[in-house]
């Protein structure tokens, strides 16, 4: 799965507009994301540093179901995203997965 840099994009600034949330916890985000046809997509940031930050992403295709730590759903996936530069000034590098 994989996502636009624009989606992407949207998700940071969602998790980090500082409303309604703090911008470590946990948000579905899948009305954000167009390109994907998902029942549940929560999104968390990972690294909010100068010159890297990096997105965490949870996805569920199917019907939600409790987590259980020795039995995980079977149609869930996670994946992180990365972008970097190289020094504060600097524009920030495309989103890259990881």
């Amino acid at each position: 799965m994989s996502y636009t840099q624009n989606e992407l994009c949207s998700v940071w600034k969602k998790l980090t507009d500082g409303t309604e949330h703090d911008e470590f916890d946990a948000l579905d985000v899948g009305a954000l994301i167009s390109s994907r046809n998902l029942e549940i997509l929560l999104a968390r940031i990972v690294n909010v540093g100068d010159l890297e930050q990096t997105l965490t992403f949870t996805a569920s295709v199917g019907g939600v179901e409790p987590y259980n730590d020795f039995d995980p759903p079977d149609d869930s996936a996670i994946e992180s995203y990365t972008r970097k530069r190289g020094n504060k000034q600097a524009e920030w590098g495309e989103w890259r997965r990881v």
